[in-house]
């Protein structure tokens, strides 16, 4: 996010244009034993950041249902998963800051946030706002009790993104129709690498209705999708605290 000024007239205030068109969001996606010993350090770890240029707002979600990643030592996805949305103002931004505290000795702050939670993702994945999606606040952008769904790809490895593409396209257009959908957001890596599909749900009770409708998880339109193109992660989630 970067400020623009408009040009003006001698002796006329300029007036910040906010520009969010560079944002970019991270999503960390961790398992977290103790909730409580998990979110004190991570209030402490957002209050020492607080002052750091370029970190614009973040945002937790409690998982709710978890799909995939699977735990292997189980057979069954990971349970008490906690995903965030941190939005930073530009790519350069955030990378600033990640070798600001790269380097040298980390403080106590950040060492202790790590030791209360486990990534479930090889790295946090930052992405852009991808086609029509519009900008967000992720402070703000969803209403009280809607469910957010997150679904990351790494889509390097397919040979033909149209065909995932548009399998994809389909079985949104099938979520379209239910009654609880709200929305859909996209969003891709700079390099390419990873596609996020985000749907946002009315409220918990619709999602779980459209999540038991055989019409819809049974369709055809799932069954090519999640058949050929698994996510590697796959989380719906309500806001925390």
């Amino acid at each position: 996010m970067s400020l623009v000024l408009f040009s003006c007239k001698k002796d006329e205030p300029t007036t910040p244009v906010v520009d969010k068109t560079d944002d970019v969001l991270e999503i960390p996606v961790r398992q977290v034993p103790n909730e409580s010993s998990w979110y004190n350090a991570l209030t402490t770890l957002n209050q020492n950041l607080a002052n750091e240029k370029g970190i614009i707002a973040t945002k937790e979600f409690k998982s709710i249902f978890s799909v995939a990643p699977y735990n292997t030592a189980t057979g069954q996805p990971y349970d008490k998963v906690f995903f965030g949305l941190s939005q930073y103002e530009s790519q350069a931004e955030y990378d600033a800051i990640v070798a600001k505290y790269s380097t040298g000795t980390p403080p106590s702050w950040l060492t202790n946030y790590f030791t209360t939670n486990t990534p479930l993702t090889q790295s946090s994945i930052l992405v852009k706002k991808y086609r029509n999606t519009p900008n967000i606040d992720v402070k703000n952008f969803l209403s009280a009790g809607q469910v957010l769904e997150i679904a990351i790809r790494d889509v390097s490895g397919y040979s033909d993104f149209n065909d995932f593409d548009t399998k994809r396209a389909a079985f949104v257009n099938l979520l379209k129709q239910q009654d609880g959908f709200v929305k859909e957001l996209e969003y891709r890596s700079a390099d390419g690498k990873h596609y996020v599909g985000m749907t946002i749900y009315e409220n918990a009770q619709k999602f779980q209705a459209i999540g038991t409708n055989p019409a819809v998880m049974q369709s055809a339109e799932a069954g090519a999708l999640f058949s050929a193109y698994p996510p590697m992660v796959n989380q719906f989630g309500l806001a925390y605290p």
